[in-house]
């Protein structure tokens, strides 16, 4: 687990913003570097050729990185003294080329930040915008029902009830005139 931990930090150093990354897994990834298994130590070294570049304009975590580094040379493992000498090796060889691809790098990421912070914010106005719209059609549709009121229905004038025999007041009068004639 501490292994695929490593792994997961070699794959984010480039790819996360580096304020985040320093802020949620660098101290947990470092922590790593005195593991009592010498396979994760030797991992850790292998990692350290793709974070250290990574953290290379901040002094302080870059010289915390070279301390780990003269440490891991005086290892009792000697694959790990080995891989820490080539990743020590590399890095000085490779300094020049990695400053600029992980600048741009950081670049590319803080442009990904920016882009998905303005996209934020467009939904979040879009939301508040919705929200206010629909608050707003409640009064209208309230206001609309009040003035489409429809009139009350008065008896004897039911909707469906023309030209029903029933006993009505028409039907009485009706029937009333017709009995006078008779009689």
């Amino acid at each position: 687990m501490r292994k695929t931990f490593i792994y997961f930090c070699r794959e984010c150093a480039g790819k996360l913003s580096n304020e985040y990354f320093l802020e949620k897994f660098y101290e947990s990834f470092l922590k790593l570097n005195d593991d009592k298994v010498p396979s994760v130590r030797l991992e850790f070294s292998k990692a350290l050729l793709d974070i250290k570049p990574y953290v290379d304009e901040e002094r302080e975590r870059d010289f915390q990185i070279l301390d780990i580094m003269e440490r891991l040379k005086d290892d009792i493992d000697q694959d790990v003294i080995d891989q820490t000498e080539n990743t020590e090796a590399f890095l000085l060889n490779q300094h020049k080329i990695l400053k600029v691809k992980f600048s741009n790098l950081q670049l590319k990421c803080i442009d990904h930040e920016n882009a998905l912070s303005q996209r934020w914010n467009k939904e979040e106005e879009e939301r508040k915008r919705k929200a206010e719209e629909e608050e707003e059609n409640k009064f209208d549709y309230t206001s609309y029902l009040l003035e489409t009121k429809k009139p009350p229905i008065r008896k004897g004038n039911k909707p469906g009830m023309k030209g029903k025999s029933g006993f009505n007041s028409t039907n009485m009068s009706k029937a009333n005139s017709t009995a006078n004639r008779k009689a």
